[in-house]
């Protein structure tokens, strides 16, 4: 039923929401007293509010910013090479010059960023290689830019303190397996399974949360056909508490901080007050050295068990931002696929 009156709130717990979109006038009525303000492309309206609320926020990040998504590639226009690649969204450059502002103005902020450890499927298979080696483009190009700017300001910290990936995976010991289990048949997917105890776990959200004040979630992988506005339809909504901002309250401890600080709890195997700040250069290095344990645990010969399910991306970013592969481990755990992928010539529009 409906309720005749709004439900009462709680004074400082009002929330502000924002519906957004990815989507054309292909597939949806637009208000005709608005659209003024929507951009049109080949004869064409197109709604790609998405991508533009996401680079409004990283512009307005203070001190962190928090990304979970299924994808990550885009801002081609800035690799060194492949420049042409059909991924010209400006996510990713629109982070790496937030992060190069700060560095200049001699101020910290982090964008921590989760994805899978690979594409959904056969991570050997030439569509997710070449995904992957999108990605690759993306995170050296973002890293050699802040690297250039760390030196340009002679500063002694590294890439990795202002920007920093990470995937998600479980590892259990012996002990952790039920006995009542019926084992599995010699040389099988799932005999080496049960062997290793590990397996990854799949990133399938696509959120950011902007100094615990902020949050955006929704459908929109960050790659060119979610945020294009013209491929793929998708639906976000970014809401915040006006009582709980940056601006009214300087430390933000509303509903999106204390969702963040549950999140990172089951990511991370428990609470700590560093946790709080996340923008601080203290929190983002403990962060990276519990990932880094956690992976060097996951990749054991013998079964391990991790603190939480965040791991380290399994790549080198070398203090000149270059990217390569990890010297000891160039493949995905238990499979023949290059973690920094490689390009198969496949049409961009499947794998961009």
């Amino acid at each position: 039923y409906i309720l005749e009156v709004p439900a009462p709130l709680e004074e400082g717990k009002e929330w502000n929401a924002q519906l957004f979109r990815s989507i054309t006038s292909d597939s949806a009525t637009f208000d005709f007293e608005r659209l003024e303000h929507v951009p049109k492309r080949k004869g064409k309206y197109v709604d790609d509010s998405i991508h533009r609320a996401y680079i409004h926020h990283i512009r307005r990040a203070d001190r962190f910013m928090f990304f979970e998504n299924q994808y990550f590639l885009g801002s081609a226009y800035n690799w060194e090479d492949e420049s042409t690649t059909k991924a010209h969204h400006l996510i990713p450059q629109e982070i790496t010059q937030r992060i190069c502002e700060k560095i200049s103005a001699r101020e910290h902020i982090v964008a921590y960023i989760v994805i899978p450890m690979h594409p959904e499927g056969d991570p050997a298979s030439g569509a997710v290689q070449e995904i992957l080696h999108w990605q690759h483009r993306t995170m050296e190009m973002m890293y050699k830019k802040i690297s250039a700017t760390i030196q340009e300001n002679e500063l002694e910290t590294k890439p990795t303190d202002y920007l920093t990936f990470f995937c998600l995976g479980k590892g259990e010991c012996a002990e952790d397996i039920p006995e009542e289990l019926t084992l599995p048949e010699p040389d099988t997917p799932g005999a080496r399974l049960r062997d290793m105890a590990r397996f990854m776990i799949y990133v399938h959200s696509k959120m950011l949360i902007v100094d615990d004040d902020y949050i955006i979630v929704g459908s929109a992988n960050i790659n060119q056909r979610s945020m294009a506005g013209t491929r793929d339809t998708e639906i976000a909504v970014g809401a915040y508490q006006p009582m709980h901002t940056r601006e009214v309250s300087g430390e933000p401890r509303g509903n999106v901080h204390q969702f963040r600080m549950a999140l990172w709890a089951e990511h991370l195997g428990g609470v700590e007050e560093i946790h709080a700040n996340p923008g601080t250069l203290e929190c983002v290095q403990a962060v990276n050295e519990l990932a880094t344990t956690n992976w060097e645990n996951f990749v054991t010969e013998e079964p391990c068990k991790i603190t939480g399910h965040l791991l380290r991306y399994p790549v080198t970013v070398n203090d000149d931002g270059s990217v390569t592969s990890m010297e000891d481990s160039p493949n995905f755990p238990d499979t023949e696929a290059l973690v920094i992928g490689c390009t198969n010539f496949l049409p961009n529009k499947l794998t961009t």
